[in-house]
């Protein structure tokens, strides 16, 4: 039973989505990966279309909004809103791992700080759930199976 619950569970957790979430003095969006982490050096070009949220975003969907970048200098987050362009640059792995980032530095300095906060919905504990359900119904089953054979006795 184990073994089927696994070879179930395993591939659903790895398609998992990831939330980003960006705030900024000159705005902030909300990103929902449905592939997973950023991985390294790979760059997403988002336009306001492809956001889940977005306060003080560019209002042409054409142009990008927002482009998540994993490089060898940091991830690099780069803002295009109704106040400007930035870039801000984190910690090198902030894409990849669960957690709330502080921005080493914003392009320009006068832009301030940005906050990245990285989430993934854990898999692992909806399937132990699932499993200790599922064992939970087995023993009922067999405790009533057997109430009933001992009551024809």
């Amino acid at each position: 039973m184990a073994l089927i619950a696994m070879a179930v569970l395993v591939p659903a957790s790895k398609a998992d989505s990831v939330n980003y979430t960006f705030s900024s003095s000159i705005g902030s969006f909300e990103y929902t990966s449905n592939s997973g982490f950023i991985a390294p050096n790979e760059t997403l070009l988002l336009s306001k279309n492809d956001l889940t949220s977005c306060t003080g975003c560019a209002q042409y969907s054409l142009l990008p909004s927002a482009a998540l970048s994993a490089s060898f200098l940091g991830d690099i987050v780069a803002f295009s809103g109704t106040s400007g362009t930035a870039l801000y640059v984190f910690q090198i792995g902030a894409f990849e791992a669960i957690g709330t980032y502080q921005s080493l530095i914003g392009i320009p300095s006068g832009v301030g700080g940005g906050t990245l906060s990285v989430q993934a919905p854990e898999p692992g504990t909806i399937g132990l759930l699932a499993c200790g359900l599922l064992l939970m119904a087995g023993f009922a089953s067999r405790k009533r199976l057997g109430a009933i054979v001992s009551a024809r006795a």
